[in-house]
């Protein structure tokens, strides 16, 4: 009798493992391909950046269908934040403006790289993009339920940052022609270093795991490097800063005085290193991104007129915002020439013009809710130090928040899964908890 019941058990588990083996495999696709954009054409044939996008899909029908946790993950704030923005949506481009939601492709456009072409997007084409990404979100979170499964999936992201480092020949000329900034698999060198961002920040938290195995903590050390190099070499002077910050704030929360020394020591040993090994033509354009003349004299690539301007017109946003991917509307009738068609260049400024003063309060309600999530465990003596690396990442996106429109970054949305996941960790959920039995 107790063999059959084995028998039975066995079989019945068989269906649960296949499920959660499905579930590991996407997510570790959903993370090596994340950093690959259309930058990467030219070594594959053909659009590679659509293979995140086809697994991101099957990830999201698996979490439908399969998911034990599907919302429960995220705070309550964020899934209100989610539904409005969805409703939004809805009621802007059906009710209002109907006739902007076109569908396809609006033609190409030669891009600052040679042999390379833009295609120009219709709006439906980018707010389908915003939904996949945040259902992405939710799939995401509700799989990564365990240790083994967030350094997996760290560790596929970082080698995707490395494969695009490698690979990746798209470079962006500034204007004058004075520097070239490097975009690998993207076709904008700040998108590049927000991904380079994200992977520094999972790594580390896999570095600083208690009881982690000396090969797993050395290869993520090494995707660091990596991930650092990628930084340099795009010369996203909002990711250096929001980097900068982030550090801050992870040795500010480190539990203990002699790890924060450690950091510090470490930090500026390997600040020497890359300054003597940097080649001089990187230094060079380093140089004029980040030399203050320069910066004061466009006023940050324009950015100080652009929200001067979107600002000045806040009567036409402020309540009800004009709705995603709507901004330029607010100044294309009166903005100087050299202003036309820019976007925000700010989340923040983003969230305000496109989905109102409501849109904008639950934006920031959201990283609220999740800063204290994080927080709390730093005031108790279970702190541990990828509490501090979980606060850092969060700090850099707040930095990066300023400077960049963020929304169409997958390394977003992968950030807020997995903030959201930590901190759902560390509430002591018994359903989901970091110290699984299963992996120790």
């Amino acid at each position: 009798m107790s063999t059959l019941s084995a028998k039975t058990s066995n079989r019945s588990d068989s269906p649960r493992k296949k499920k959660i083996y499905l579930s590991s495999v996407l997510l570790i696709l959903c993370a090596f391909f994340a950093p690959i954009g259309t930058g990467m054409n030219k070594l594959a044939g053909f659009d590679i950046s659509k293979v995140f996008v086809g697994s991101c899909f099957l990830l999201i029908l698996h979490w439908l269908f399969f998911s034990r946790h599907r919302f429960d993950v995220f705070p309550k704030v964020y899934n209100y934040f989610i539904l409005y923005i969805i409703i939004h949506t809805i009621v802007t481009y059906a009710i209002f403006v109907p006739e902007e939601f076109n569908f396809g492709y609006l033609g190409e456009a030669a891009a600052r790289c040679e042999g390379f072409t833009i295609k120009e997007e219709t709006r439906s084409l980018e707010v389908f993009r915003m939904f996949l990404f945040m259902f992405f979100a939710y799939a995401a979170a509700s799989f990564m339920k365990t240790k083994k499964r967030l350094i997996t999936f760290a560790l596929a992201y970082g080698l995707g940052i490395f494969f695009t480092l490698i690979f990746g020949s798209f470079y962006v000329t500034s204007q004058g022609g004075e520097v070239a900034q490097f975009a690998g698999g993207f076709m904008n060198p700040n998108a590049l270093g927000v991904f380079a961002l994200t992977a520094v920040w999972l790594n580390l938290f896999v570095i600083f795991m208690p009881k982690q195995k000396a090969w797993i903590r050395i290869t993520a050390i090494l995707l660091v490097l990596t991930a650092l190099v990628t930084i340099l070499r795009s010369i996203s002077r909002g990711t250096m800063l929001a980097l900068c910050v982030g550090i801050m704030c992870m040795v500010f929360f480190m539990p203990n005085v002699k790890r924060k020394l450690q950091i510090i020591i470490f930090v500026c040993v390997l600040g020497v290193g890359i300054f003597l090994a940097i080649p001089d033509y990187l230094a060079r354009d380093i140089y004029a991104r980040v030399n203050l003349d320069q910066v004061k004299e466009k006023g940050g690539s324009y950015r100080l007129a652009v929200w001067s301007e979107y600002l000045s017109h806040y009567p036409k946003y402020v309540l009800m915002g004009v709705g995603r991917r709507r901004s330029t509307t607010v100044i294309q009738d009166s903005a100087p020439q050299i202003l036309k068609g820019r976007v925000t260049h700010s989340t923040y400024l983003e969230m305000l013009v496109e989905f109102g003063i409501l849109g904008f309060l639950l934006f920031m309600a959201v990283f609220r809710r999740i800063w204290r999530n994080t927080s709390k465990t730093l005031l108790t003596a279970k702190r541990s130090a990828a509490d501090a690396v979980m606060l850092g990442l969060l700090a850099s996106w707040m930095t990066i928040f300023i400077f960049t429109n963020t929304y169409g970054f997958r390394s977003l949305w992968i950030s807020i899964a997995i903030l959201a996941t930590y901190s759902f960790w560390i509430k002591g959920t018994k359903t989901v908890t970091l110290t699984s039995p299963r992996n120790k």
